[in-house]
């Protein structure tokens, strides 16, 4: 059973690329839905180099890839620090405390929903190997 989703407009305030607890890195996209707002992200991107840790395919360059091109693409911007300011499409789970699911472009019918493009970079056991 699917949840019901809601599909809404935000300001992209700001988009972070940081190592949380100094090894994994993760992206961040701060939302505005005008009055309320949310952190859109926090997947594993990569992992510090030198580290061995791994995490759900993160070692691979493409999974950074893949967030760095769907951000820019939703946001329709060619340099990344432009996303800043800009308006995208957000689909959410009803409600207020709703998980943010995907962001789109504004216009057209373009989406990038993290957890189906991260996908193909686990590994058949989920990306623990």
């Amino acid at each position: 059973m699917s949840k019901e989703v809601e599909i809404t407009n935000a300001v992209i305030e700001s988009a972070t690329l940081q190592y949380d607890r100094g090894i994994f890195l993760c992206g961040y996209l701060n939302l505005n839905f005008g009055g309320s707002g949310c952190f859109f992200g926090g997947y594993v991107l990569g992992v510090k180099p030198g580290h061995k840790a791994k995490a759900a395919g993160a070692n691979e360059t493409g999974i950074l890839a893949s967030w760095v091109n769907g951000v820019m693409t939703c946001a329709d911007v060619e340099e990344y620090h432009k996303v800043r300011g800009r308006v995208v499409r957000v689909k959410r789970e009803a409600g207020f405390n709703g998980k943010v699911i995907a962001i789109g472009h504004c216009v057209n019918d373009i989406w990038f929903e993290p957890e189906k493009e991260f996908a193909r970079f686990r590994d058949d056991d989920g990306g623990q190997s």
